[in-house]
């Protein structure tokens, strides 16, 4: 109800207002009587129930706005939700490539943030800006509406990072350090999913399946180099994004710590 508010005020509120701004809108914004908002509320609901529904489905195909549902969380934020509703108000009736082309950019603009570890607490003001500013937006010109607006946004705390940025910290950042499992695995599983677009595979299933590292973590037995200079260096790939996929099923750590040759072939069998 509370992210249901905000898609239709453009309001960022907080979870305890949201009793007291519900009957302000029910008696003084919405021209509706309650038992007229009733099906609406239900209809969105339905839609709501439906998403949550099919993002839990391990092995279901999502659509963008499904996988929106589902990678909120699994990174434990509820940011673009209001966006979802907003975006299928009943009787707006946009095109899905239209809906998803704004999720898209909405989920880029978060999950940037995300991969620099910059702060989420200002981003719920934003998109509540989003949806007042562009409420009146047509179907041909909504995406380009939402993007710009995303696009000028220049404080630290809401701008929307850059590929060179995002490259140039991605290139020394520890990832599996840095983040939590459940959201490095998210990351993995959009890498994968956009190799097996590019040949018209599903999705990869979202089972929760283990992250590896290729580079092993005890790699100075069979991944040796010579002197410190060399292996200060090696050991501070080991955690990179680069380094870490996927598998089916874990490695024992005797193949894990293998030498190339043998955990080469363990990898094809499992990634």
């Amino acid at each position: 109800l509370n992210q249901w508010l905000v898609s239709r005020l453009g309001e960022e509120i907080g979870p305890q207002q949201t009793f007291t701004r519900f009957k302000a809108f029910v008696e003084h914004d919405s021209g509706q009587k309650m038992g007229d908002l009733l099906p609406t509320i239900k209809q969105q609901a339905d839609l709501y129930e439906a998403w949550t529904v099919a993002a839990d489905e391990k092995d279901r195909q999502l659509s963008p706005v499904e996988l929106s549902v589902y990678r909120m969380k699994a990174n434990e934020v509820e940011l673009l939700k209001p966006l979802l509703i907003w975006l299928h108000t009943p009787g707006r009736e946009l095109p899905r490539a239209v809906v998803d082309a704004v999720v898209a950019a909405a989920e880029s603009w978060i999950v940037r943030r995300m991969f620099l570890r910059l702060t989420t607490s200002d981003l719920g003001r934003v998109v509540a800006d989003v949806i007042r500013v562009h409420s009146d937006a047509s179907a041909s010109e909504i995406v380009e509406r939402v993007t710009s607006h995303l696009s000028r946004l220049n404080a630290s705390s809401t701008y929307w990072p850059g590929d060179a940025e995002i490259r140039k910290a991605l290139s020394t950042e520890a990832a599996y350090r840095r983040f939590r499992v459940a959201r490095l695995r998210v990351f993995l599983e959009a890498i994968e999913n956009e190799f097996r677009r590019a040949t018209n595979q599903p999705q990869v299933p979202r089972r929760g399946y283990p992250i590896e590292h290729i580079l092993p973590q005890k790699w100075q037995d069979h991944w040796a180099v010579d002197g410190l200079e060399a292996e200060v260096e090696r050991a501070a790939h080991v955690h990179r994004l680069g380094n870490l996929t996927l598998l089916t099923t874990s490695l024992n750590s005797k193949v894990s710590n293998a030498a190339w040759n043998v955990k080469r072939d363990a990898l094809l069998v499992h990634d």
